[in-house]
């Protein structure tokens, strides 16, 4: 019985390593393409970290401070504290990728 509870430990703790890759395409929540003119940023939509993360530094600098001010501490649109930590934590792991800094 206690190994059959370690293996299934095991297997649920290893879920979200294998779907969670940082090159998999995700959308950010919190209603961040209201922050933006026309919810885009050079040539990005600014709901896709993967696009915006290969920018430069600098670029990936100017969109933090264009959405800091519009999501506040729990986002828009009635975001969610978890949501709001689920969109910083998969922004600054998709820059990562791109080694880039991405701290809000």
């Amino acid at each position: 019985m206690k190994l059959a509870s370690q293996c299934f430990l095991f297997a649920l703790a290893s879920v979200p390593l294998i779907s969670a890759s940082p090159l998999a395409p995700r959308a950010l929540t919190c209603g961040v393409e209201q922050c933006l003119s026309n919810g885009t940023f050079y040539g990005c939509s600014a709901t896709r970290p993967d696009c915006i993360c290969k920018q430069d530094q600098s670029r990936v600098d100017e969109y933090l401070i264009d959405i800091k001010p519009c999501l506040g501490n729990t986002g828009v649109g009635g975001c969610t504290e978890g949501g709001w930590y689920e969109f910083k934590r998969i922004l600054k792991d998709v820059c990562e990728h791109f080694g880039k800094i991405a701290d809000l």
